[in-house]
């Protein structure tokens, strides 16, 4: 990082950084990798403060904006480190034909808080790309980040991840999961919203605002609005086991599942959950085609087409 005064406790693995605001450009090649900033240690980086560190940290009034201007990703983590971020902008991070825009993460603990990742792109994962390891993400946006197949906010494949109280907001992905795509692993999602995500494909795009393969889940108290994609405008089940309670779909869009769609051996407890407003030339609300499922106490008000079921 360049150009803006940090603070750090001596720089060793387990150590603090703590940056000022401000703008912080330029990109670097590590082991055949471009980016802005690669981590190989354990700490914790907080942004928010001011130049004097004189006052508490506090992001939105003191921006810290890592930017890699197109150039290469922003930020790596390194195998088997345990990394904090906290009070970060990302933006403008390209992975190009890899994965991860705006952050790459292999086998790593990562708890990210407070971080804003915008405009960043990749393969797969165009904000956030994580292959195994742990993740907690809370209190974050994802915002106008694109992949060209799987995730245009984040993709993350096998591990464990706890999300609560993010926003992913207008992504984009070719294939699957808009907002954030899930693959493998187990996952806990709570007090997340998915708002005006797509899947670009007219002919196979999956879950508009997220999508779910492979992995074991549970979602409470989401909200999924304005999403949309050929298959899933809100959500997309592919062979999954998932219970979801108390989650909020609204005005989704698709050509089958408005709201969302459950399939391919699924196995779904589905409770308290309202469809509200969801569009689809075929089950506006709620598809599910050869699943085991559970519905109960689930409101259903001015969707177009209803529900189908395939068993």
């Amino acid at each position: 990082m360049r150009h803006h005064p940090t603070r750090s406790r001596h720089g060793r693995a387990g150590d603090e950084i703590w940056v000022a605001t401000g703008v912080y450009t330029g990109v670097q090649s590590h082991q055949s990798i471009t980016q802005h900033l690669t981590i190989s240690q354990s700490l914790t980086i907080r942004g928010g403060y001011t130049n004097l560190f004189d006052s508490p940290p506090d992001p939105q009034a003191n921006p810290t904006i890592l930017d890699a201007a197109g150039l290469g990703r922003v930020i790596v983590v390194s195998e088997n480190s345990h990394v904090t971020l906290i009070g970060l902008q990302l933006h403008n991070g390209t992975a190009g034909s890899h994965n991860g825009g705006g952050l790459y993460a292999e086998n790593a603990t990562l708890t990210i808080s407070h971080t804003t990742f915008l405009h960043n792109q990749a393969e797969f994962g165009g904000g956030l790309y994580m292959l195994s390891g742990h993740l907690v993400l809370q209190n974050s946006q994802f915002s106008h980040n694109s992949a060209r197949l799987g995730g245009g906010g984040a993709r993350l494949y096998g591990g464990t991840a706890v999300l609560s109280h993010n926003t992913f907001l207008s992504n984009t992905a070719g294939l699957n999961g808009g907002g954030l795509s899930l693959t493998a692993g187990q996952s806990s999602l709570q007090h997340n919203q998915f708002m005006n995500n797509s899947v670009t494909s007219t002919n196979q795009g999956w879950g508009g605002g997220l999508h779910l393969s492979s992995g074991n889940a549970t979602l409470s108290s989401n909200d999924f609005h304005n999403n949309q994609a050929h298959t899933g405008g809100g959500l997309r089940l592919f062979q999954s086991q998932a219970t979801l309670e108390a989650n909020l779909f609204t005005e989704n869009q698709a050509t089958m599942g408005g709201g969302l769609s459950l399939e391919a051996d699924s196995i779904v407890t589905f409770t308290n959950n309202v469809l509200l407003d969801n569009t689809a030339v075929t089950a506006a609300a709620l598809q599910l085609l050869h699943t085991q499922d559970s519905l109960a106490h689930t409101t259903f008000a001015g969707n177009a087409d209803g529900l189908l079921v395939h068993t």
